[in-house]
């Protein structure tokens, strides 16, 4: 009988397997040593369409990626498979590891008892192939929008929530050889993009360049700042050198800035709080000159005229070219006299006002000269 198979004394003149429901797939990538499985359920009927009788039988798989002939790209033999009412339910890939891709069209072929592969193949339909969602392939790939995904959490409270509690919980590594391409580039519309937090004493957000860029960088394309920053009670910023590490530069909470290296300005200078700006540590005179007690000019710079205000007890000293004002200029005065003298200094109407005091704090007249300092 070269068109039947015997099975359990009885002459099956053709058996027909159907494939009912292809019910799961376990799968996992966390370790290689566990296989992919799927869960295939049929039944075994003869010519007649009766399904054959209770028992045990063995049965035959294999998966080729043609309809028909070609060579098996997996086998697997399951003996003593139990079938009731012509039902049956095996799992295919527990001996034989099931490590095919899943990322073309697969056929199912069948063999009871070590008899001939039953005809037609049958092609295994979408479920098998969520198998390949181990290795998501094409250039572009989608994932349903609502809910979250958990990864070491089973309350995930984001799109993606990754906990770890013995390392790294996320790792990302962009090889690019070129071009401008960030391991994470996040954007955010309404705030932080990048948010990082740290309940111990260890930095919330660290970056680190092992070539010649910057460990860190900031943009805005907008008028906020490019990196902004606040501390509740702890310095502002703190930037080390290693080895060591060296504490090169802090901002302490009161706005401080101590260094341990040069303070340089290429250009612009140094603004003072009273709005003033030196550019030279050096400081240049502007005008000097010796005045007697009547306000006339002993000698002086070119620029230098003085008058007497007998009104205000004051002398008055015009300097050609500057528009004086006491607190953007550095004078000094020193009264030429054999009595003790305090002179001091203002302006009004850009002008250097000189007055000297004696030692009862009366306005005095007398010789003194002075020099004008501008940073």
């Amino acid at each position: 009988m070269a068109d039947g198979i015997i099975t359990r004394g009885r002459v099956m003149k053709k058996a027909h397997l159907f494939l009912l429901v292809a019910l799961a797939f376990v799968f996992s990538t966390a370790s290689a040593d566990i296989p992919s499985t799927l869960s295939y359920q049929g039944v075994l009927t003869d010519s007649g369409g009766a399904v054959v009788p209770d028992g045990s039988y063995e049965l035959t798989f294999r998966i080729y990626d043609v309809a028909s002939g070609g060579t098996p790209l997996w086998a697997e033999t399951i003996s003593n498979v139990q079938v009731n009412g012509g039902i049956f339910n095996v799992i295919l890939g527990q001996s034989e590891k099931l490590d095919l891709d899943f990322d073309v069209q697969y056929w199912l072929g069948v063999s009871v008892n070590g008899g001939a592969e039953l005809a037609p193949r049958m092609s295994l339909s979408a479920s098998p192939y969520s198998l390949n969602a181990r290795q998501v392939k094409g250039t572009t790939n989608f994932f349903p929008g609502s809910g979250n995904v958990g990864i070491g959490t089973t309350d995930p409270q984001a799109k993606l929530h990754v906990e770890s509690s013995d390392g790294h919980a996320l790792r990302v590594i962009s090889n690019a050889q070129s071009g401008q391409y960030a391991g994470i580039f996040a954007e955010s519309s309404t705030w932080h993009a990048v948010l990082g937090i740290n309940d111990n004493s260890d930095a919330a957000v660290m970056g680190r360049n092992d070539g010649n860029g910057p460990g860190v960088k900031g943009q805005n394309q907008g008028a906020g700042p490019a990196i902004t920053g606040y501390a509740v009670t702890g310095n502002l910023l703190e930037l080390y050198t290693t080895p060591g590490p060296n504490l090169k530069l802090t901002v302490n909470n009161n706005g401080d800035i101590k260094t341990a290296g040069t303070i340089e300005s290429t250009a612009g200078g140094f603004k003072f709080p009273d709005g003033s700006i030196q550019t030279s540590a050096a400081l240049n005179p502007v005008a000097y000159g010796i005045i007697r007690a009547d306000g006339t000019v002993l000698a002086a710079t070119p620029n230098v005229s003085c008058a007497w205000n007998s009104s205000t007890s004051r002398y008055e000293i015009t300097i050609d070219g500057e528009s004086y004002y006491y607190l953007h200029y550095i004078t000094n005065v020193t009264v030429k006299s054999s009595s003790p003298r305090i002179a001091t200094t203002g302006s009004v109407m850009s002008k250097l006002l000189v007055s000297v005091f004696d030692i009862d704090g009366n306005l005095v007249q007398d010789n003194f000269s002075f020099i004008v300092y501008k940073p």
